[in-house]
């Protein structure tokens, strides 16, 4: 307990803590200063609002961590959802093939983006798979005249490119004239062929391709043989990936591979 002992008016204030034992020992007596006092308040005081601002940093640590494990299973359940939309997409890619290759052994004539019309005019290849014509921008489709292939997936905000089902090993041209700035393997697209025209902004990239014939820093004419469709990467069916970019930004094919 507290005892303030008496005094005169000159002598400072003090307080003594008694501690009396049960067992009739002697008696212990600790006496304090008023300023000692005061220290002990201002210590006890800090304690306090330590120990409270402990507790509220706990509870925010507490609510972040709930948010990110909120955040973690919304990811996981949006990886989910995605991996099955891309399964989805990869199986109905295949079906298209089976029913474009089905369609081809019965003779029946299928949707198919022929590019006999669509590179240009009276264009012809010659054994080098050199073209006659330079186009500025991309411009039909990157294969060979009477090329039989089925368009399996469009453009769209998920898929930066267009994908051409079409039999293992067909030739790939370039649509357009420039210089091989990659030709390599991709995680994604396997193996990949990337021409950039640094004057005209335009670029192309094929990919899933089973090999290329190009190497990097190689001038390619429009119409010049760079690959062969193939499989590879993320992929499960034959067909090639085609993409279009103008000043770093991607284009729907079909704005260049034509009707």
């Amino acid at each position: 307990m507290f005892k303030r002992e008496k005094g005169g008016t000159k002598r400072q204030k003090k307080y003594s803590i008694v501690i009396i034992p049960d067992d009739g020992s002697k008696i212990k007596k600790y006496a304090f200063s008023q300023r000692g006092v005061n220290a002990l308040k201002v210590v006890f005081v800090c304690i306090i609002l330590g120990i409270l601002g402990l507790g509220l940093e706990y509870g925010n640590m507490i609510q972040k961590n709930l948010k990110i494990k909120e955040l973690e299973e919304h990811n996981k359940e949006l990886v989910e959802r995605y991996g099955k939309l891309q399964t989805f997409e990869e199986e109905f890619a295949q079906f298209k093939e089976r029913v474009f290759k089905l369609a081809n052994m019965l003779g029946v004539e299928s949707k198919t983006l022929s590019p006999s019309e669509n590179i240009s005019v009276n264009q012809e290849v010659n054994e080098n798979g050199l073209s006659e014509n330079v186009s500025e921008k991309p411009e039909g489709l990157p294969f060979l005249k009477g090329t039989k292939n089925w368009v399996s997936r469009f453009f769209s905000d998920y898929h930066s490119g267009m994908d051409f089902s079409a039999s293992l090993g067909t030739t790939v041209i370039s649509t357009m004239e420039g210089v091989v700035k990659f030709a390599g393997w991709n995680d994604t697209l396997g193996n990949i062929v990337n021409i950039s025209n640094e004057e005209t902004g335009y670029g192309t990239v094929y990919g899933h391709l089973t090999k290329y014939s190009v190497t990097g820093g190689e001038k390619i004419s429009k119409g010049n043989v760079i690959g062969y469709v193939g499989s590879t990467g993320r992929s499960t069916a034959p067909h090639l990936h085609y993409e279009v970019w103008l000043d770093g930004e991607a284009k729907d094919p079909r704005l260049y591979v034509g009707e």
